[in-house]
């Protein structure tokens, strides 16, 4: 017998603050407020990136919970699952002293690009008393206006940095 239940009638919380895992403090730290209305929330996200590709970035999120919730039985603490689409812009930063070490030129000492995109995916956010933990994943596009000269340095741009294709997060934090 599964220890979940679902439930229909749990109040959906207003506003929310969120940071991002600590375990990515290596190369991302970020911070966001929500406001959710019903089974619609909004978000926006500041995320600093100080690893391979160091930068900024900012992102508008519009989230579609699912009307299904899952409590568990024995506990105090329930899970909804939702889909996602956000918007993203920001700035790059390409140091070739950090690249030494793979073999990439560093002929050059920085190469700074703007660039924004797209994404959408599928996320689940646990939920007890006021704090969650929310994990989702998901495709993201990216623009970055490259010059034929400068795409060797950002070829890592779409696998390791603020412009990855493939999204995977995780973040924690307080409801309201």
């Amino acid at each position: 017998m599964s220890p979940w239940s679902t439930a229909y009638d749990i109040r959906p919380y207003s506003m929310a603050l969120t940071l991002t895992n600590p375990a990515n403090a290596m190369s991302r730290l970020g911070v966001g407020i929500e406001y959710r209305r019903r089974n619609f929330s909004y978000m926006s996200t500041y995320n600093l990136y100080t690893g391979v590709y160091e930068g900024k970035m900012q992102d508008f999120t519009w989230s579609f919970y699912l009307r299904k919730k899952w409590v568990h039985r024995n506990r105090k603490w329930y899970y909804q699952d939702y889909v996602y689409v956000k918007l993203f812009s920001g700035e790059s930063e390409y140091i070739a002293n950090k690249f030494e070490a793979i073999g990439l030129p560093t002929n050059y000492d920085r190469v700074l690009y703007d660039y924004a995109g797209i994404g959408s995916g599928y996320g689940r956010r646990y939920q007890r008393g006021i704090f969650f933990v929310s994990v989702k994943g998901g495709l993201r596009g990216t623009y970055v206006g490259l010059t034929e000269e400068d795409k060797l340095y950002y070829r890592l741009f779409y696998i390791t940095g603020p412009g990855a294709v493939i999204e995977c997060t995780a973040n924690f934090g307080i409801q309201i």
